[in-house]
């Protein structure tokens, strides 16, 4: 590929299942031999740092000895309650990092491991959830990359978390807010969105499509493209040895300033790696292309500022004048976008969860439930302290906390409208 097509990868993406057995005896040895794996890519291109390889756990990657009957009821309660009630049970213990999640995180405290020995320290840049968020300059553009953890919620088993995953949606929104200023973005999880619970599929969806503009995941094995409205989910396939399904990987080149790409898909035959040719779909090389891929409302085709001072000194002055006025409203519009996004997810359902306080503020039978909630998430373990006074101190606490995100986004809207 390197030598037939010059391509020559700056970012490497693996979407997870660094290994294939959970067994206690076999993972020190597959996750030595995926690194091994990982090693030979980089010394085939001359790469001498692992600092572009971005990685997240699949669900192999769970060790499923840790996983108690406990958690696995929890989460399944939680798809029987109030869309919003649910929710913001799953963000705050996310977000708070509870010991009620800590003990979720230890079934990937193996793949934690493989992490720290192998010195992938961007990876590990919020150690407590797995995630990260961060930007990388390539050929002068900024490219923003999540890697969001969609096994900790996970059975392990295949077929059994389809539909019953939990995200989090705090995760991607933690890591948006660190990307807002990239030429364009890319998010990576292991799961496909229709994996996750109902609750949170359609969120996590609308988001991607507002946030990103390439979603790479896995999981199902599936080699495949699929243009979304502004983004392109682009599903890798698997890569096993003996693994008796297809095996598959791409490279995807981007022309940004032609605003178009191009993804070589390849697939093994048994003895080599050759084109996946897919009818109506690839060229004769197994090469996808990729037309108007990026949305105006981005400033895709603009380099930084250092790469642009050339190319803009030989325009006139009023034509540079036209330019940042044309890239401030550019700027602005796709701010106020991302921010009537936000007010829609995560502020405007306010009401709704002052409707859900007060029921279980009013209604005794929901009293004692929040009260050993509270006692949980927060401490409110005095002995003086009713189940009342309790409830209330929680509820006040939440909704204190909406209502100043609401607060602060309604107040940038209204400077940049």
């Amino acid at each position: 590929m390197k030598t037939n097509y010059n391509l020559y990868p700056d970012l490497i993406f693996f979407t997870g299942d660094v290994v294939y057995s959970c067994t206690e005896s076999t993972l020190e040895s597959q996750y030595k031999e995926a690194q091994e794996f990982l090693d030979k890519i980089l010394r085939t291109f001359s790469i001498k740092s692992n600092n572009n390889v971005f990685i997240v756990p699949g669900n192999h990657d769970v060790d499923r000895v840790s996983i108690s009957p406990e958690q696995t009821s929890w989460l399944d309660d939680q798809v029987k309650k109030n869309r919003i009630e649910a929710s913001l049970n799953v963000n705050i213990m996310i977000q708070k990092n509870t010991p009620q999640f800590q003990r979720y995180m230890e079934r990937l405290n193996k793949y934690k491991k493989f992490l720290e020995v192998n010195d992938y320290k961007h990876l590990l840049e919020d150690p407590d959830r797995l995630t990260y968020s961060t930007v990388r300059d390539i050929n002068g553009f900024n490219v923003g990359i999540v890697g969001l953890n969609s096994v900790w919620s996970s059975r392990g088993g295949s077929d059994e978390d389809r539909g019953r995953l939990w995200l989090g949606t705090y995760q991607i929104s933690k890591a948006c807010n660190k990307i807002k200023n990239t030429t364009f973005s890319i998010v990576i999880s292991h799961h496909p969105p229709d994996w996750f619970t109902f609750m949170e599929e359609k969120l996590m969806c609308k988001y991607i499509r507002n946030e990103f503009q390439f979603y790479l995941f896995g999981h199902e094995h599936e080699e495949w493209v699929t243009p979304i409205e502004n983004y392109i989910r682009i599903t890798s396939g698997a890569l096993y040895n003996g693994f008796e399904q297809k095996h598959g990987y791409n490279f995807v080149r981007l022309y940004p300033h032609e605003n178009r790409g191009e993804i070589f898909l390849r697939t093994y035959n048994g003895a080599r790696w050759i084109p996946d040719i897919i009818g109506n779909e690839t060229d004769n090389e197994g090469r996808w292309n990729l037309q108007g891929i990026f949305n105006e409302s981005f400033p895709i085709l603009r380099k930084n500022d250092e790469n642009n001072s050339s190319k803009e000194s030989k325009n006139s002055e009023s034509n540079k004048v036209t330019n940042v006025k044309e890239s401030e409203k550019i700027s602005n519009k796709a701010e106020r976008k991302d921010i009537e996004n936000r007010l829609e997810i995560f502020y405007a359902p306010a009401q709704n969860a002052i409707m859900v306080a007060n029921k279980f503020i009013k209604e005794p039978q929901n009293l004692k439930t929040l009260s050993e909630i509270c006692k949980h998430k927060r401490g409110y373990e005095h002995q003086d302290m009713t189940p009342f006074e309790r409830a209330s101190i929680y509820v006040v606490e939440e909704l204190k906390l909406i209502a100043n995100y609401r607060f602060l986004a309604k107040k940038r809207y209204n400077q940049i409208i």
